[in-house]
């Protein structure tokens, strides 16, 4: 599946996804449940605000963000309902380009929420919420 039909799949279907990030001080893979966004023709990972009561930014401090800031490269697991059956699941190698710039920041989140709701949160999003730009590889 390359990246064109797998944009067409998962706006038809449920987009949340696992990845498997490399821990910044471990070295180990860690794999978390997250939901993939797709905007204007881009994919984006992004997560909520707050609730966690630590210190919240662009430089989130969850693990998963915090990893692909470390290093780039994730696996995206695609979930079974993505082709139609909960058995299948196809991986790809991915990278991940975390949003900082301010108003970078804000035109992705403009498009996100465009497609989502949320719209009320923008100013708050672009303070607050982790952001990553998604590049797809190879399927593996």
């Amino acid at each position: 599946m390359d990246a064109e039909t797998l944009k067409k799949e998962l706006s038809r279907s449920q987009q949340v996804i696992d990845i498997t990030t490399t821990g910044r001080v471990t070295g180990k893979p860690h794999r978390h449940e997250i939901r993939l966004h797709i905007a204007e023709g881009q994919l984006y990972i992004t997560g909520s605000v707050g609730g966690s009561g630590k210190e919240t930014g662009p430089n989130f401090p969850r693990d998963w963000y915090r990893n692909m800031v470390a290093t780039n490269a994730f696996i995206l697991h695609l979930k079974g309902d993505v082709r139609g059956s909960k058995e299948s699941i196809a991986d790809f190698n991915a990278t991940a380009s975390p949003l900082l710039d301010p108003e970078e920041r804000r035109a992705a989140l403009v498009a996100l929420l465009a497609n989502y709701g949320h719209q009320d949160e923008l100013d708050l999003r672009v303070a607050q919420a982790p952001l990553v730009q998604v590049t797809l590889g190879a399927e593996l």
